[in-house]
């Protein structure tokens, strides 16, 4: 069992304004959330979005921030997402990115092993300008230090090529220390923004989840925009079960790249 958890935009049809403060997470993962922050009355009944044509649920509204649902049926990719604050319109360009994750019995084997992949697909869609340093919203690091103990985002330093992948340990209060959680660093050449994508093991009693030649409970990665550079982002794993169909993964994928601004659109004049 695996758990992973139109309206066109254009100088003809609107003139973009400064949009008073609203921004936006540029980088949205199918069937998660994308928070907009900016000035909301609190009732979410009285804000609408949507990705272009496709309309997008309000989870939850505050005074300062908007939670909006990320549908798995729209459109990967660069779009916009436009927010209704009545009476203003307000368009965001973000990225939708889905993570997956497939697994396939291994050939010549018993049903207890089987192999696996996780992908993040389209964020190397999100143009340079883009990746750069963030953590917004703030939660997003509690989240993470929450899947990923002592986590701290990429401050941004260059880092030399001849490095490839470095692979630090880190400490999970519920493991001994010959099960870490295992973190694995994709280059930085520069850029400052990354996503951090963490593969989990839900049944550890269950099943033992191997990658690279290791055993964890947990794979976490540090995705920059490098690691786009050749194609998706795949990386291979494999499950031992004691069971067949008993075991149970989760991917969770938290950008850390600084918030878009959204541009308010007027319509033209009628004169």
């Amino acid at each position: 069992n695996v758990v992973v958890r139109a309206i066109k935009i254009g100088a003809a049809s609107a003139t973009p304004k400064t949009s008073n403060g609203y921004q936006a997470t540029p980088l949205c993962i199918k069937n998660s959330v994308c928070v907009i922050g900016g000035r909301f009355d609190g009732d979410s009944s009285h804000t609408f979005a949507s990705f272009e044509a496709e309309p997008a649920p309000i989870l939850a509204a505050s005074a300062t921030t908007a939670y909006i649902g990320v549908p798995d049926t729209i459109r990967s990719g660069m779009q916009h997402l436009l927010l209704v604050q009545a009476p203003k319109l307000i368009a965001f360009p973000v990225c939708i990115a889905e993570l997956t994750i497939g697994s396939y019995a291994a050939p010549d084997t018993t049903y207890q092993k089987t192999l696996g992949s996780i992908k993040l697909l389209n964020a190397g869609d999100l143009p340079d300008t883009q990746w750069r340093a963030g953590v917004f919203p703030s939660s997003n690091l509690r989240w993470a230090q929450e899947l990923v103990p002592g986590f701290r985002p990429s401050t941004g330093a260059s880092r030399d090529r001849d490095k490839g992948r470095d692979k630090d340990k880190v400490k999970n209060e519920d493991e001994d220390k010959n099960n870490n959680d295992t973190e694995k660093d994709e280059p930085n050449h520069g850029q400052e923004g990354m996503v951090l994508v963490v593969l989990q093991n839900m049944t550890p009693k269950l099943a033992s989840l191997h990658g690279s030649g290791k055993e964890s409970r947990s794979f976490a990665f540090r995705l920059t925009d490098e690691s786009f550079s050749q194609g998706e982002f795949v990386y291979k794993f494999e499950v031992d079960a004691a069971e067949a169909g008993k075991y149970t993964l989760q991917g969770t994928a938290i950008p850390f790249l600084a918030p878009v601004a959204g541009d308010e659109l007027r319509a033209p004049r009628q004169d």
